[in-house]
């Protein structure tokens, strides 16, 4: 059954859009948009499991901008966070890092925005850098050694089906190469198991989808798992995935505008041979 959690003391303002993660205890809440979507938010809280209060946090002057549909992905002591709308003005895609117990953000610079081909200088070619460019509602996963994004809407180029690694001990980032491409999606639902990244639903530009991809990050092979389409979700973008068990659980998500709250259950031992 459901519960309401009412945190002590002040609380984050409503909002959409934003990034959560769990990490020592406590859950941290970044960004999005508030008052109905109009609002650009940059704050920064965490709330603790244990009193069930809420904190908010500064983080210093490394926090990152306000930020809508990115990711927030916890390593060990710190989050990471990654991509997200931050405006027409942004010319570059860093990596920012937080520290749970210094309680201080750091910026890894990312590459360079695309310069205006009427601005380009002669012979230039692409900007050097060697990571992602911006994209928003992709998403992002801890392998035992690196951070793995994928996907993301990326503006002029639309939804993407790049996936890279960031390498926590390096700082570093490279494409992964895989043997053939993957699903172009942003606003997915996306979780980790037995060395598998499974993919569901989301946009492909703009049209919604409901098929369910994994990829293996051993063999580097995409795939496609066949379910029975009366017994499985229908088109939805914008909505949520975990892993408990042998189970991915999908809950909410849009479609066709309309927001749903349904909650479905995918076993992973009951795929069926060739998925």
């Amino acid at each position: 059954m459901w519960q309401w959690m009412e945190g002590g003391g002040a609380a984050p303002c409503a909002r959409g859009k934003h990034a959560a993660a769990v990490l020592g205890g406590a859950v941290y809440v970044l960004g999005g948009r508030g008052a109905g979507g109009n609002l650009p938010l940059r704050d920064f809280w965490r709330y603790h499991l244990a009193s069930g209060v809420w904190e908010r946090l500064d983080g210093g002057p490394a926090a990152p901008p306000a930020l809508q549909e990115h990711s927030a992905t916890p390593h060990e002591a710190s989050l990471y966070v990654f991509g997200g709308e931050v405006g027409a003005l942004a010319t570059e895609t860093p990596l920012w890092v937080y520290n749970t117990e210094t309680r201080l953000w750091r910026k890894l610079a990312g590459s360079p925005a695309p310069v205006p081909r009427r601005g380009r200088r002669a012979g230039g070619g692409k900007p050097a850098g060697g990571g992602p460019r911006g994209r928003r509602g992709h998403s992002a996963h801890a392998l035992k050694d690196c951070l793995l994004v994928y996907g993301g809407y990326m503006d002029l180029k639309g939804s993407t089906n790049e996936l890279w690694a960031f390498h926590y001990e390096s700082e570093s980032w490279h494409q992964v190469r895989t043997a053939g491409p993957g699903p172009a999606r942003h606003r997915h639902a996306a979780a980790l198991h037995d060395n598998k990244l499974y993919v569901h639903g989301g946009q492909c530009d703009l049209r919604e989808c409901a098929d369910l991809w994994h990829y293996d990050t051993m063999s580097r092979v995409w795939s496609q798992v066949r379910t029975p389409a009366k017994l499985s979700p229908g088109p939805r973008s914008g909505h949520a995935a975990l892993r408990a068990g042998a189970h991915l659980y999908i809950f909410g998500g849009e479609s066709a505008a309309v927001p749903t709250n349904e909650l479905w259950r995918f076993h992973f031992g009951e795929l069926p041979d060739g998925a």
